[in-house]
């Protein structure tokens, strides 16, 4: 009994330690083409290694998250038959494919754990290695150097600055959260490579995820508190966390990333220094629409958006912006298979919210972000999002669980008392 207990503790740890690996592959590997091979096998452990752990035999499941997914995959696939370039459209179909097979074994294994919060901790744990691995492929004294001034950025040397940047603001939001639930506050000393990380990189997407991401934490922390309570603590709490911003951001370290804020603004109300960067992108989400507007069914195909900036920009690129990307290489079926798993989540995360209002509140801001983000970003095909949504799947099915157990537990509760007031009745009549 003792060493079958020691045998499956050791294995957990082990699959706590792919895992950790798994999402920090992501990032560190992405500019490698062998790096395909190593999520694959990551995933294929966790899930032959959780077999040993438990004890259980080879089932799949067929769910929401399944469905959801084979629809659009194979909506992408039928784009081929009308896309200017129906190989471009392949090649993305097998790659979301080989992304959702490996997304789907880990999800065969996480998905009966009881509580979430293990996933979230390997989340943490992946960005402080990938946080860690920065500072020491750039050197600290370059990263610090990188944050003053913007154009000594970080450069995407061995993974998209970006991506890195979001995967730190992710583990930031998560500690935050777990310093308030008073779980694993020694590891917040790992939030300040990350930071450093994020100041180099000087992605705005990431600082804007790291600002929302420390609000939410105070939001997810008062949920269970009366209204009047809760909000004066959300209040409180948001005035502390504009303060710890605003001192955080007089750091010389985001110096660089303060003036492309800025020059971001400055786009829009046309004064100062300009980022030509944004400019180009909103020329690129014009042209994207325009293209939607003329093909608004099926769009030119999937993974065809480099024709339309090589027709209005003179350069193959992507539209840096989800949205966009899918309703002009898509048409409007591609957006709506899409965006139906967003829907999905967030339908069912007002549905089971009183199963567990921190959970529910932490998952649906997360969800939120990750939408907002799509403005700025191509996310259809990663990697990282992915998985990400996949834990989004897991939570929906851990908060079923807890909603079941609580109705059943009511229900003992409703007949225990029937069966009280049923026999006080008796005793009067007698």
């Amino acid at each position: 009994m003792v060493e079958n207990m020691t045998r499956q503790r050791f294995l957990h740890n082990l699959i706590n330690i792919i895992a950790v690996f798994l999402f920090a592959v992501f990032i560190l590997f992405e500019g490698y083409a062998w790096g395909k091979y190593a999520f694959l096998a990551a995933s294929v452990a966790i899930y032959f290694l959780g077999l040993l752990e438990r004890n259980e035999k080879v089932v799949f499941r067929l769910d929401a998250y399944v469905f959801l997914n084979i629809v659009f995959i194979f909506y992408v696939f039928l784009t081929a038959l009308w896309a200017k370039s129906s190989d471009s459209t392949i090649t993305m179909t097998r790659t979301l494919i080989r992304t959702f097979i490996c997304a789907y074994i880990v999800y065969l294994y996480f998905v009966k754990e009881e509580d979430v919060s293990r996933l979230l901790r390997i989340l943490m744990w992946a960005g402080y290695v990938v946080a860690i691995y920065a500072l020491m492929f750039y050197g600290l004294d370059e990263l610090l150097k990188a944050g003053t001034d913007s154009s000594l950025r970080a450069g995407n040397e061995f993974a998209n600055v970006n991506s890195i940047g979001m995967c730190c603001a992710l583990s930031s939001m998560i500690q935050v959260n777990e310093f308030f639930e008073k779980r694993n506050r020694w590891t917040c000393i790992f939030l300040i490579p990350v930071l450093i990380v994020i100041g180099a990189g000087q992605s705005r997407k990431a600082l804007l995820f790291l600002i929302v991401g420390v609000f939410s934490a105070f939001i997810v922390k008062n949920q269970n508190e009366s209204s009047v309570k809760k909000i004066s603590k959300i209040i409180v709490g948001c005035i502390i966390a504009l303060s710890l911003i605003y001192l955080l951001l007089q750091l010389d370290i985001f110096s660089g990333i303060k003036e492309r804020m800025e020059t971001l603004l400055n786009s829009f109300s046309g004064k100062g220094k300009v980022d030509y960067s944004a400019l180009i992108r909103a020329q690129m989400i014009e042209a994207g629409w325009r293209e939607f507007l003329e093909h608004p069914i099926g769009g030119i195909g999937i993974s065809n958006s480099y024709f339309i900036t090589l027709q209005y920009l003179g350069e193959k690129t992507y539209l840096h912006n989800n949205f966009v990307e899918l309703l002009s290489c898509g048409g409007i079926f591609a957006f709506v298979f899409y965006y139906a798993i967003y829907a999905y989540l967030f339908y069912n995360l007002w549905k089971y919210r009183k199963a567990d209002k921190k959970q529910a509140m932490f998952f649906a801001i997360w969800l939120l972000i990750m939408l907002a983000l799509d403005y700025g970003n191509v996310s259809y095909y990663s990697k990282d999002q992915n998985y990400y949504l996949m834990i989004h799947f897991v939570n929906v099915q851990n908060l079923k669980r807890k909603a079941r157990a609580k109705q059943i537990e009511n229900n003992k509760i409703c007949a225990s008392g029937k069966k009280i007031h049923y026999k006080s009745q008796l005793s009067i009549s007698d």
